[in-house]
């Protein structure tokens, strides 16, 4: 965590605010060295603490969404391979599966956009996060994505936060 800095709007290189982070809990049935599973998928997220926080004045945080659906029409925001700096915009693409705590989507992933926001403006106004990508494969000209539902993980997580688990001393399952 001491050497992770969150940078809020990051765009071309420049950026809102920024804080270094000063906590992460990563979700304890997660395995990186684990081969791509459901499990793998479903459990691929961790949650950062920042060190000081950005005031919702300079950069207004997104909101959870409650799980999406197969037939939602969703975007996606990256950096992938090559773009560490240059923020990529898919804004059309669709949840095409959602079941057991997994989505699937259309979206055109690359390398590198594992952790992207999938966003959704189902209820209007803002977007709202339905998951993040965790990983991605093409069969063809087939782009298939996958991700996890967000809310019950998030939750849990918080809660780790508010234990005080989290790195360097991360909360692992046995």
């Amino acid at each position: 965590a001491d050497v992770m800095t969150f940078r809020a709007g990051l765009r071309d290189g420049k950026f809102i605010s920024q804080a270094h982070v000063a906590q992460v809990v990563v979700h304890p049935s997660y395995r990186p060295d684990e081969a791509l599973s459901i499990n793998s998928i479903r459990h691929d997220v961790a949650l950062l603490k920042l060190a000081d926080a950005i005031p919702a004045a300079v950069a207004s945080p997104f909101v959870l969404a409650e799980g999406g659906q197969a037939g939602l029409r969703v975007s996606v925001v990256s950096y992938g391979r090559g773009r560490d700096f240059a923020l990529s915009w898919q804004r059309d693409c669709g949840v095409t599966g959602a079941a057991r705590g997994l989505m699937s989507f259309d979206c055109d992933v690359t390398f590198g956009s594992s952790g992207a926001p999938v966003f959704s403006r189902a209820h209007g106004g803002r977007a709202r996060i339905v998951s993040l990508i965790s990983s991605g494969v093409t069969s063809g000209d087939e782009k298939v994505a996958y991700g996890m539902d967000l809310p019950g993980i998030v939750n849990s997580l918080k809660q780790d936060l508010r234990n005080g688990w989290g790195m360097p001393e991360a909360r692992h399952a046995a």
